[in-house]
């Protein structure tokens, strides 16, 4: 039972997807081997069954290569650029898997208090707080202390501003993020995110006063 409970599901679901990927190239290679082989003196059942083998293999590992930087490239998202997601949230990412969704909103609370320049803690626990736990309100704000987060370029403030006005609005108030546009459009003038704020605080404004 020990085993059962130490087993990471995300990654056995990686691995049980790369085997299923992998059965189409092994296939043809099983093929190709057996046509080959031949020609070589070998046994056809031998080039058959190592041409599975081997493409079967070099597809699996082609596979979980390719998922496995994918997911370290969407841990640096709003990481300011391309700095990758700290080690330390490993636990909290762990605990979310493991469905202990209170413990791994703390652990990413003391990682945001021990990162206090870094937003990605911030984000990662808004979402955890808006998507999983259902609390709206508490996501807003740490949707905010992210964006005020000292390694947030104009790229990843869009983004998180973005975040404040979709969870204000599925909250049913949107004016409630008109001090985020605002501060945002104050922040970083004569941008393109300057611009879309001003813009979507006109809207809001329209929407609300009808």
């Amino acid at each position: 039972m020990k085993f059962l409970r130490d087993r990471d599901s995300a990654d056995d679901a990686q691995r049980v997807k790369a085997f299923a990927w992998s059965l189409a190239p092994a296939t043809i290679g099983a093929i190709v081997g057996g046509a080959l082989a031949p020609r070589f003196g070998i046994s056809g059942l031998i080039g058959f069954f190592f041409g599975a083998i081997i493409a079967g293999a070099a597809s699996f590992v082609l596979v979980t290569t390719v998922a496995d930087r994918a997911g370290r490239a969407a841990a640096t998202l709003y990481a300011g650029g391309s700095h990758p997601m700290p080690s330390q949230f490993s636990l909290a990412e762990s605990l979310i898997v493991r469905g202990h969704l209170d413990q791994a909103a703390a652990e990413l609370r003391r990682a945001a208090d021990a990162e206090p320049d870094l937003a990605a803690p911030r984000i990662r626990l808004a979402r955890l707080l808006r998507d999983r736990l259902r609390r709206p309100d508490e996501a807003l704000q740490w949707f905010r202390a992210a964006l005020a987060s000292r390694d947030v370029d104009d790229g990843a403030a869009l983004l998180l501003a973005h975040e404040v006005v979709d969870l204000c609005r599925a909250s049913g108030s949107a004016r409630r993020a008109l001090p985020t546009l605002a501060k945002v459009a104050a922040e970083r003038p004569d941008t393109h995110i300057a611009v879309w704020a001003r813009e979507t605080m006109q809207v809001i404004r329209q929407e609300t006063s009808q």
